[in-house]
């Protein structure tokens, strides 16, 4: 192979090597598997970095995947395998029945075909410890905003691809896009002047597919309001993802201070959730989701509204998402599992078991005193857990929703039940909550509210103070 060509211009060079600094120095002294397609973009970066490879230190194999779409597919991929030949670089093969697989799966063949493609990299690339390199340039960038947006979209949608990431549907693999700032048209033009040989993919005129498209019909029709429409789209995306970056970092502060997020598990207090912006918290669930279940994929924008809007409601308590996961308002917190719920990690209160006991780690204790006492001085000034009664009469049980009882500072009966669900106690909570009672009457709804009859208005009338704790505090 020739080096770069003479009559190549320098400013197609200059170009590449100003508006993929970011991209050039990551991918500096890596191994790299480059996926081919046989298209200008993927052949001209092929050219462009094995030129580089001494320069940047880097190792790379080329990959390419048969959708077998075409009659002619096979073929062009002999065509492919016997031009790499001729350079010191691996070349992997891959191939399925793109078309058979849609069918089966009812999907598009578009989506299918990029799942395919891009397993196949993932797997070449773990196999050879490789970053993924793909040919995307600003064509296809403002093609994907476009797509995007007429899909629907949040912020991620419209920052397009990012010059960095990971390789859809393998997030142990990076992926980089060295060409993302580059013009389609100078890489064409790179291609002729260095006689590279282009493979024209005839489906990428049909308009069956929706990004052919917006590339044949969209554009140019926007190119008529301003030829530079591509350029400028592209610069949105990138000033997007700037802001991006920013909204993330405050979003993983937020999320280190308010939450607690382990497997299938998430936390997030909701006294931070009312006092933040929308698009903070909206942000922060969806990386929280990303952590806490290995990907955000099947959550879109009405979904991570929906859990929004479930912390800062006042009435319902629990909704279903994707993928078996729920989510609930807490008295405290929005909670959002899959499989089992962990009780002690959303109340913090004492519960009943099923068998009447007091849930695990939980313990109580009784004091009785006769001293001189004003109600406003006492212990924490938690006059819920202080109560005049007979300390040989009280008895500790599980909460019935029939109970009643007058809440402190009210002079009217209220059911256990209609009290709890007040304060948004999730129904599968509510009948474990404990009760102390004596002589049949409900004194204290633990940890909630003490019965007004029982509370202490006098100097030196005898109570008790009953007590809560976990084991071990």
């Amino acid at each position: 192979m020739t080096g770069l060509n003479s009559s190549t211009p320098d400013s197609f060079l200059h170009n590449f090597l100003s508006s993929s600094k970011e991209q050039l120095e990551y991918i500096r002294g890596h191994n790299l598997i480059l996926g081919l397609s046989g298209g200008a973009d993927s052949i001209a970066l092929f050219h462009v970095l094995y030129e580089l490879r001494s320069i940047l230190g880097i190792n790379i194999s080329v990959a390419h995947f048969d959708h077998r779409l075409r009659p002619e597919s096979s073929d062009q991929a002999s065509q492919l395998a016997k031009y790499i030949e001729q350079f010191d670089v691996n070349f992997y093969l891959g191939s399925a029945d793109v078309a058979g697989a849609a069918l089966q799966a009812k999907a598009s063949i578009e989506d299918t075909a990029r799942k395919y493609r891009y397993d196949f990299l993932a797997a070449c690339a773990r196999k050879e410890n490789a970053l993924v390199c793909v040919a995307h340039n600003q064509q296809d960038q403002a093609e994907t905003f476009l797509l995007n947006l007429a899909r629907g979209t949040g912020l991620d949608g419209l920052c397009g691809m990012l010059p960095i990431d990971r390789v859809p549907g393998n997030p142990d693999v990076e992926l980089v896009r060295p060409f993302l700032g580059i013009a389609h048209e100078d890489i064409r033009n790179y291609c002729r002047l260095n006689s590279l040989p282009v493979i024209e993919d005839p489906s990428n005129l049909s308009l069956d597919f929706t990004r052919n498209k917006i590339r044949h019909l969209v554009l140019p029709a926007l190119k008529q309001a301003n030829q530079e429409v591509v350029k400028h789209i592209a610069l949105t995306t990138s000033i997007l993802q700037q802001e991006k970056r920013l909204l993330d970092s405050r979003a993983l502060d937020f999320l280190a201070q308010h939450s607690i997020i382990r497997h299938n598990f998430i936390s997030v207090e909701l006294v931070a959730v009312m006092n933040s912006p929308r698009s903070l918290i909206i942000r922060a669930l969806k990386m929280a989701l990303s952590q806490a279940f290995g990907s955000d994929e099947g959550f879109g924008a009405r979904h991570l509204e929906a859990l929004y809007l479930l912390a800062r409601s006042k009435s319902g308590n629990s909704i279903d998402l994707p993928g078996g996961i729920r989510a609930i308002k807490a008295p405290q917190a929005l909670i959002v599992w899959a499989g089992i719920l962990p009780m002690d990690a959303i109340y913090s209160l004492p519960l009943m078991e099923d068998d009447g006991t007091l849930s695990p780690n939980w313990d109580w204790e009784v004091t009785p005193s006769a001293a001189l006492v004003q109600p406003h001085a006492l212990p924490g000034n938690n006059l819920h857990e202080h109560v005049v009664c007979d300390i040989n009469k009280i008895r500790l049980r599980p909460a019935r929703r029939s109970d009643k009882f007058i809440p402190l500072g009210m002079k009217f009966e209220k059911t256990v039940d209609e009290f709890l669900l007040d304060r948004k106690v999730p129904y599968f909570i509510r009948e474990h909550v404990p009760v102390i009672e004596q002589d049949g009457e409900i004194i204290w709804l633990v940890g909630w509210r003490i019965d007004d009859r029982h509370k202490i208005l006098y100097n030196y009338e005898p109570y008790v103070c009953i007590r809560f704790y976990r084991k071990g505090n």
